[in-house]
């Protein structure tokens, strides 16, 4: 790159304010990516294509969060931190952002991550609940959890062998009312049972087995040095289409 043009770059991409402002946003970036490997999968990655599940995997993963984004995913965290003190004041939290740490033999793929909260229901069994922050329209519209977020709920269900739950939607923003809304989850041998106020309203069918397979391809072939082909979704605004070209030896 030329010299110039590079100078110029990291000149607009610094950090602009007051020099407070400007301490909080580059000690928000040095949070975020690249990452490295680490020898293990986050549940929160497992939803994704399986190439874009190596690229997290492999540590090769980029991200183009601009400053207002990092406040966002930060204001995330917050709920979490607000909802586990809510649990816990109503007397119904068993344990918070409960880690772990497992592979083989145990279980066929290394998994490392940190589920919200197990709570305690009214009929005494435990709820294994995952805090998602979205916005008022989001919560009006949703018929049922994405892909990504069920997916991530069956694993740790199934690590923790805790096969009820639900996903907590909160609205983190200053838009008005609704402000939470909750879908209730089953882990039916793999498969996600979603209900909504008592209603089935959405059945992801052996979604565990095949994120275990998936998960399992991309460690075998990480192991063999093999990059699986594109998930076929490039589409401009994919921040990992820069990344795909290099490893494909794109222009």
């Amino acid at each position: 790159m030329n010299k110039g043009l590079g100078n110029l770059i990291n000149k607009i991409n610094e950090p602009r304010g007051h020099w407070l402002e400007k301490a909080i946003v580059s000690y928000q970036r040095s949070r975020q990516w690249p990452r490295k490997h680490t020898g293990f999968f986050n549940p929160s990655s497992c939803g994704k294509s399986t190439r874009l599940l190596y690229l997290d995997y492999a540590g090769l993963s980029t991200s183009s969060i601009d400053d207002r984004g990092l406040d966002y995913m930060d204001s995330g965290n917050w709920a979490h931190k607000q909802y586990a003190s809510y649990f816990e004041g109503a007397n119904i939290l068993v344990a918070e952002e409960l880690p772990i740490r497992i592979g083989p033999p145990d279980i066929p793929v290394p998994i490392s991550g940190r589920t919200d909260a197990i709570l305690r229901s009214p009929s005494g069994e435990e709820f294994l609940v995952d805090v998602k922050g979205t916005n008022a329209q989001k919560i009006s519209t949703l018929k049922h959890p994405e892909i990504e977020v069920l997916t991530q709920w069956v694993l740790y269900s199934w690590i923790f062998m805790v096969p009820k739950g639900g996903i907590l939607y909160v609205n983190r923003s200053v838009d008005p009312s609704p402000s939470r809304k909750v879908f209730d989850l089953e882990n039916d041998d793999g498969s996600v049972i979603v209900s909504f106020q008592g209603q089935q309203v959405h059945k992801e069918e052996c979604l565990l087995q095949n994120t275990v397979n998936r998960m399992l391809e991309v460690y075998n072939n990480y192991k063999a040095s093999k990059i699986p082909p594109r998930c076929g979704k490039c589409i401009l605004s994919c921040e990992q289409r820069t990344v795909c070209d290099r490893l494909d030896n794109k222009p």
